[in-house]
């Protein structure tokens, strides 16, 4: 099912129509589709064209001037890898459907790819128009399982500025950590934060799979759910970069921050899915600023059965890299 609703010309249709079909040529190498389609219907330069694809199953409905809606129509999903490892574990690493919290939710994309396997998911997104474009996943699907939940996680509750994306990737909005403050000329809004253990004791279900995209603001999310962390062990996928890196010495030092003992693989690309490699040390690739790579932790406690379900996990040692 595809549905694209605006006004183009021939030309621009046959571009957007191509682009799309190499993204889905999965058979080749994702760089080699990635070099293609951005040839053909740039991201920075796609009009703000209305869409509706399948996706996993469900109706994505977005627009074409959105990066991670241009993925969905392009590539088939945002990141690839990540979406088919999440899809996985969340379907057949747990004994039955676990509670999954969606942190720096953003569109949608990732909760609508967790609310069919899900018992319940929690979507953490403090900018109310990326709200409102999950609740129109949640309307369009008619799903009863997920909350969307108006604010960020930190490690208090309070109010912080928040600088809203300015570009076509609606997820580089970022929260100033404590001592850094914005640029003079950066407009800014205060947004809400709350804390994940101060959420559970209120009476949210704690998570068993979690999932957190926040722009370097993880390692703060991360001590305000110590508790949660040690008592719920979830399975945490995340993105790592170099504050983050810098703060754990590259996540041998996990244990201090979560309380329990994590193992961490890098998730990688591959044709038809996704690989995972121990996470070693990628300090002179994290060197560059904003360069970010995508992290899977397992449980000591989980590793059993996640390594029947990763089988590259299986061939691994169980221990905190």
């Amino acid at each position: 099912m595809t549905q694209v609703a605006a006004r183009l010309t021939n030309s621009t249709k046959w571009r957007i129509a191509t682009a799309s079909a190499i993204g889905h040529a999965h058979l080749l190498p994702f760089s080699i589709r990635d070099r293609a389609v951005r040839l053909l219907a740039s991201p920075e330069f796609c009009p703000g064209t209305l869409f509706t694809v399948d996706f996993f199953g469900q109706r994505y409905s977005g627009q074409l001037d959105s990066f991670i809606d241009w993925s969905v129509f392009m590539f088939g999903a945002y990141e690839e890898a990540v979406a088919k490892l999440m899809v996985k574990v969340v379907r057949e690493g747990f004994p039955a459907p676990p509670v999954a919290w969606d942190i720096g939710a953003n569109c949608g994309h990732h909760t609508l790819l967790l609310a069919p396997h899900a018992k319940e998911v929690h979507a953490f997104e403090p900018l109310a128009s990326l709200c409102d474009s999950i609740q129109q996943k949640i309307q369009e699907n008619n799903l009863r399982n997920v909350k969307i939940h108006r604010f960020g996680l930190g490690d208090r509750i309070t109010t912080r500025p928040f600088l809203a994306p300015t570009d076509r990737n609606w997820g580089s909005g970022v929260f100033y950590p404590d001592g850094k403050l914005p640029p003079g000329d950066a407009v800014t809004i205060d947004l809400p934060l709350s804390t994940g253990d101060t959420l559970v004791a209120a009476g949210t279900s704690a998570p068993q799979f979690l999932k957190m995209d926040i722009q370097e603001f993880e390692y703060q999310a991360l001590v305000g759910m110590h508790d949660i962390i040690r008592t719920s062990q979830p399975i945490i996928v995340l993105e790592y970069g170099r504050l983050l890196q810098e703060r754990t010495s590259g996540m041998r030092r996990t244990r201090d921050l979560l309380g329990i003992d994590y193992s961490w693989y890098v998730i990688k690309l591959a044709v038809g899915g996704f690989r995972l490699k121990p996470l070693e040390d990628v300090r002179q690739f994290l060197a560059q600023p904003y360069t970010f790579i995508d992290i899977i932790g397992i449980p000591r406690e989980r590793a059993e059965r996640l390594s029947k379900v990763l089988s590259v996990v299986s061939n691994e040692t169980p221990g905190e890299r």
